[in-house]
């Protein structure tokens, strides 16, 4: 039997010799649109992994290279060593100079390295890089793809942990910015995923499920409170879900489950944002701002090995992807899958200004537009929430930032207008304030101006995969790719539940925090707007083997993101706390039969817009000025009433041609306006 040691899994508990923490990390590194998990190491820097034992016939194979975004900066070539420490004596098993000023140094180099003569010896692995004597590290950005040790190893008896309890373990996975109609069992034609339709034939599906806010840990926050944004306040990509609130895990917890929590994106793992209440163990992320998924559930999959099978109480997981949230590009052969050939060539030109418009930071993508407004003495609220939050964190206000003030804080005095953090932050205060009383901001104005720059370089290092891409069907085949590769994720996790027999056990959850828009209304990769692409999610549930349900059941009617807390908790026989936004819907899961028509309530960035969902038609209402693009613009108080259609026409308001429709819905979101206490409709 074949045995797999990634050392990216041992990174955190490696020894590293380097002139600071930044120079050795684990990062994608993309090299040619060939975007590989690495440990990134600047030179000079040595990362020590202690092994205790070696396997038989063991290799270890990776491959080397160095940043495309640096090829045009670096200074000097890189010697890339891995040297064995076996019984105090040093083996030096690789020496190779890369130097990526010249065409040879510009790919991936593969390196495969026989351990074998260590078999059965504790040893320590050193990977180095440096730059030869007196040389230049400037811009040497280099890694190490992926480092494996693939060794025999006997095949040991499965520990089985099957339940000896009734309870039901309960496992909820999420998979960031993935849109229901991507997937093969909400109807796309082309996108493959086996093993999320395996859990729709062994369990039941939400044909019509709704996310409840636009942002990541707004979503997140409702699915676990069982609460809107507007109980919660948390409706940005920052921000803290306070201790008061109970949560999924918390309830848990409480009632005798072991509840753990393993997510592929650093923030979410963060105690200061609140998502991690209630879990006893919290697997963080080894990356940042995000790893890759086969870390993830491999993660997941060592903790239910560890786990006291014999005795083990039922556990409460969550289990969180990232690989689906553009722009990304999966490894192969993923990446490969929807797309083959050249997306740089001209004749395969499609939407060349829409791959363009892409960004990489959310920052960039609001502060790009907000330049030419600023000069006209316009601002709209999503940018000076920004600013203001910027200000804050900077200032040590608050210690959940977005990521502007990360960004500019690791940017130096040349972001801070030559002055010092403190003075830049009361100087920001102050653009903030004069904003915020309506006068004229130009010296903001320029500084946007400035940083933007600054900023688009960092961005780059996110971006590079697009350079020289003319085709917009490569990204959109990559965001496909990241979700056939989560696809194979999940795949893992099901075999290894299989394998400990406690799949049958088992209640798993598949969802999403929000889709994506992918070109429509001219938004390209973006998800801050109550549009159909991005509120309508995935629902799936396999329930376990203790209570009956209606298998392969695709139940209709509305499934809302608030209703995830009330329905596990009484899948659980758990009690539900007071004040829920949300309802069970156990008892369809059960029956089969459609949730009933009621209405659905949604709340945009920052609370700008909000709508109601009563179908076959949504309403919107803007509480503020705000655009995305030439086709999402409102005015405030403008209203919108739409058809849900597939594919959406956002053209044609209904608000006027329908009065009979769209009155009760105005006067129901009235009402929950004076619940939510919101708007002085």
């Amino acid at each position: 039997m074949t045995a797999e040691l990634h050392l990216v899994d041992l990174l955190k508990d490696a020894r590293v010799d380097a002139p600071n923490s930044s120079f050795v990390s684990l990062q994608p590194i993309t090299i040619d649109r060939d975007t590989r998990m690495s440990i990134f190491q600047h030179p000079d820097s040595t990362v020590a992994f202690e092994i205790p034992d070696l396997g038989k016939n063991a290799v270890l194979k990776t491959a080397i290279g160095m940043k495309d975004v640096c090829w045009n900066k670096v200074r000097s070539p890189v010697i890339f060593r891995v040297v064995v420490i076996d019984r105090q004596k040093k083996h030096e098993l690789l020496f190779h100079a890369l130097d990526a000023r010249n065409a040879e140094g510009r790919r991936w180099h593969d390196v495969t390295l026989s351990l074998s003569k260590f078999r059965g010896r504790p040893v320590t692995i050193l990977l180095s890089t440096s730059v030869p004597p007196s040389a230049d590290a400037s811009y040497a950005w280099s890694g190490w793809a992926d480092p494996v040790i693939y060794f025999e190893n006997k095949r040991k008896a499965v520990q089985r942990c099957r339940n000896l309890q009734s309870k039901a373990n309960v496992l909820v996975i999420s998979s960031d910015a993935l849109r229901a109609d991507y997937l093969q069992c909400y109807g796309h034609p082309i996108v493959k995923t086996p093993h999320i339709d395996q859990l729709l034939a062994d369990g039941v599906q939400f044909s019509h499920a709704r996310a409840a806010t636009p942002t990541t840990l707004g979503s997140y926050a409702s699915m676990f409170t069982g609460k809107h944004a507007t109980k919660h306040r948390v409706i940005a990509e920052w921000g803290k879900l306070e201790s008061t609130h109970q949560t999924l895990a918390s309830i848990f917890a409480q009632n005798g489950y072991q509840t753990v929590s393993a997510v592929s994106e650093a923030e979410l793992a963060d105690e200061e944002t609140g998502l991690g209440k209630g879990f006893d163990t919290v697997i963080k992320c080894l990356a940042n701002p995000a790893q890759s998924g086969d870390i993830t559930a491999r993660q997941f999959n060592s903790w239910l090995d560890a786990r006291s099978c014999q005795s083990a109480p039922p556990f409460f997981a969550w289990v969180q992807f990232f690989d689906t949230h553009p722009p990304a590009s999966p490894p192969e052969p993923f990446r490969s899958l929807y797309y083959q050939g050249r997306p740089d060539d001209p004749l395969r030109s499609y939407w060349p200004d829409r791959v363009m418009q892409i960004r990489g930071m959310e920052s960039v993508l609001e502060l790009e537009p907000a330049v030419s407004l600023l000069r006209k003495g316009v601002a709209d609220r999503i940018i000076l929430e920004r600013l203001k939050a910027t200000a804050d964190a900077l200032a040590g206000r608050s210690k959940v930032p977005p990521d502007l003030a990360v960004n500019i804080k690791s940017l130096g005095e040349r972001a801070f207008n030559g002055t010092s953090i403190e003075q830049f932050s009361i100087w920001l205060d102050a653009q903030v304030e004069r904003l915020k009383s309506g006068a004229d901001v130009p010296e903001l104005a320029d500084w946007i101006e400035f940083v933007l720059p600054l900023l688009k370089e960092i961005e780059n290092d996110t971006l590079s995969w697009l350079d020289g891409v003319l085709d917009f069907r490569y990204p959109i085949a990559q965001y496909m790719g990241g979700i056939s590769y989560v696809d194979a994720q999940i795949g893992e996790i099901i075999q290894k539940l299989k394998g400990l027999e406690i799949y049958d056990d088992t209640l798993i959850l598949f969802t999403a925090p929000h889709g994506e828009l992918l070109g429509e209304l001219d938004v390209c990769f973006h998800h801050h707007a109550l549009a159909e692409e991005v509120l309508r999610v995935p629902a799936l549930i396999k329930p376990s083997r203790h209570k009956p349900f209606t298998k392969g059941a695709r139940i209709g009617g509305v499934f809302d993101q608030v209703d995830i807390l009330p329905t596990l908790l009484e899948s659980a026989d758990l009690p539900l706390p007071d004040h829920l936004d949300g309802e069970s819907r156990w008892a369809e899961v059960q029956n089969g039969a459609a949730i009933a028509d009621h209405d659905s309530f949604a709340v945009n960035y920052h609370f700008t817009m909000f709508s109601l969902t009563r179908p076959p038609y949504t309403y919107l209402f803007s509480a503020d000025a705000n655009s995305l693009s030439s086709k999402w613009v409102f005015k405030d108080s403008e209203e919108m009433l739409l058809a849900l259609l597939s594919p959406m026409n956002y053209e044609r308001n209904l608000i006027h041609e329908m009065p009979e429709v769209a009155e009760p819905m105005r006067k129901r979101l009235k009402e929950l306006s004076r619940v939510h206490k919101l708007l002085p409709m």
